[in-house]
């Protein structure tokens, strides 16, 4: 007879960890999420990110807020193209609003595996107006030229109902899949479930191509990448400014541009922020250059205007 046992140890000390008893439970609860989540038996709580654990609490709550109230709203960011210096294509995002109305933008904000339920909520959301603006822009054109980029989390994929909502939203938004691209983060892609890359596949039979964001920043599966329907890479944003500083990142990161362009995959440089940024990724030949320096996040009617003004005065 084999007896298996589960469970995790984590000790904390007064005052070092907690210095009152509201604090003791609420850490003390904070843990017992870490812990269903850690891989070690033995915690050392001076490694946790108690900080960051709030934050995240702290933007679930926000986000249901938020959505329960439909006060969240998104922005459309438009890419640059290498040949057309512009394309008709857009990065959609979220934003929240806190209790006094101010704009929370939630780039960066949102973990790459552990996601609440209201944020995965929030992910379909963005989805389902995405598709309503494209059905707008491209007015029932099934080769429309508008098209969106949407990020989803790694919970939101994994589910086993995925594909049938999102085959939902497109319906009742009368939308076409091979409008929207889904991206994901490359740690995301690296450590998905077979669900989730079952999913993922379905979607390229849907026509709906996948975009790995950030693309050198964390643990990567490059063969798995691969046997997806990936149809472009961003590369991260420190290799750009590594390769800016170094001789020796910058032939890495044109190794990296040049072996995803030999198998058909564009690349694009994201979080854009500098001159040199965008100096960096041109010289690299990366297909399409999106971020703030470029064109900031702006509302889905500011979007249009300022995409047909581009092509009206070019």
């Amino acid at each position: 007879m084999e007896i298996k046992v589960d469970g995790h140890l984590f000790l904390m000390v007064y005052p070092d960890h907690y210095r009152n008893t509201a604090e003791l439970i609420t850490k003390t609860e904070m843990m017992v999420d870490y812990a269903a989540d850690s891989h070690d038996l033995i915690i050392d709580l001076d490694k946790v990110d108690f900080t960051q654990m709030r934050k995240q609490s702290e933007y679930d709550n926000l986000a249901r807020t938020n959505l329960d109230a439909k006060t969240a709203t998104v922005k459309f960011q438009p890419f640059l193209s290498k040949i057309y210096k512009i394309s008709y294509s857009a990065d959609v995002l979220c934003y929240l609003h806190d209790a006094l109305g101010n704009e929370i933008d939630m780039r960066g904000k949102i973990p790459d595996i552990k996601v609440t339920q209201a944020l995965m909520d929030a992910d379909e959301f963005v989805f389902r107006q995405a598709c309503r603006a494209l059905s707008f822009w491209n007015a029932g054109d099934k080769n429309g030229k508008y098209r969106a980029v949407v990020a989803m989390s790694q919970g939101e994929i994994s589910k086993n109902d995925f594909i049938k909502r999102i085959k939902k939203i497109i319906r009742e938004e009368n939308a076409v899949a091979s409008w929207i691209s889904i991206k994901l983060t490359e740690t995301t892609i690296s450590t998905m479930n077979s669900v989730a890359e079952r999913n993922i596949k379905m979607l390229g039979d849907m026509k709906s191509s996948i975009i790995v964001d950030k693309f050198g920043s964390g643990y990567g599966d490059l063969d798995r990448i691969l046997s997806l329907p990936v149809s472009q890479i961003n590369i991260d944003i420190d290799i750009l400014r590594l390769a800016f500083e170094s001789e020796k990142m910058r032939i890495v990161a044109q190794g990296i541009v040049n072996l995803f362009h030999d198998i058909s995959i564009f690349v694009c440089a994201t979080d854009i922020e500098t001159e040199n940024d965008k100096k960096m990724a041109e010289e690299l030949g990366c297909d399409y250059l999106i971020g703030d320096y470029m064109g900031v996040p702006m509302a889905d009617s500011s979007y249009v205007k300022f995409i047909d003004a581009y092509f009206e005065e070019n």
